[in-house]
């Protein structure tokens, strides 16, 4: 995927980094191969607001100039710091439509997975413990490194979910990290 200079993002975007929304600028003729083309851009899309579809990720979408751009979130990175992110851009309270710069940053996909919600298919309501049958306990782990760590076995569903959080700030993972919402 080309990436658009942010230069020329700037001139074609407006982006509001406190509320996250982006509108479409006026453009100049250049931009265009004829006047037809550039007074019907102008008249229809010029101060509309952009990128207001999601994808199936649920990411709001991002096309400029033809190049589709991954989403978004990394349009408002680029725009609002401009230059493209060198990692992942993480939505700090997990909400992948708010674009809000405060809630945005660029880190790698290790960092990024310290900050997941739970997932819809958790059994116990707490991230990283699970009943193993087969002991007769609560089992605790964590993800560090690309591996699962085992944290151990224990009686109460409790004392696992003390283990698991006492790793989670070991581990540095964040505090958002295992918050309701919908992840696979």
């Amino acid at each position: 995927m080309k990436k658009i200079d942010p230069t020329i993002l700037r001139e074609l975007i407006e982006y509001a980094p406190e509320t996250g929304r982006f509108h479409w600028r006026f453009r100049d003729r250049k931009w265009f191969d004829s006047d037809r083309v550039y007074k019907s851009w102008n008249t229809k899309w010029a101060g509309k607001e952009a990128f207001t579809s999601t994808n199936a990720y649920g990411y709001k979408q991002a096309r400029v100039l033809g190049e589709q751009i991954t989403g978004a979130h990394q349009l408002a990175w680029a725009i609002h710091c401009g230059e493209w992110p060198s990692g992942l851009i993480d939505h700090i309270n997990g909400d992948k439509t708010d674009n809000r710069i405060c809630n945005l940053r660029d880190v790698k996909n290790s960092e990024s997975m310290k900050n997941l919600p739970i997932r819809k298919d958790n059994k116990s309501g707490i991230c990283g413990v699970c009943w193993d049958s087969r002991r007769g306990g609560w089992l605790a782990g964590i993800g560090v490194s690309g591996r699962t760590k085992f944290l151990g076995c224990f009686d109460s569903v409790d004392l696992a979910a003390n283990a698991r959080r006492a790793a989670e700030e070991s581990f540095g993972y964040h505090a958002n990290h295992g918050r309701a919402g919908v992840a696979l």
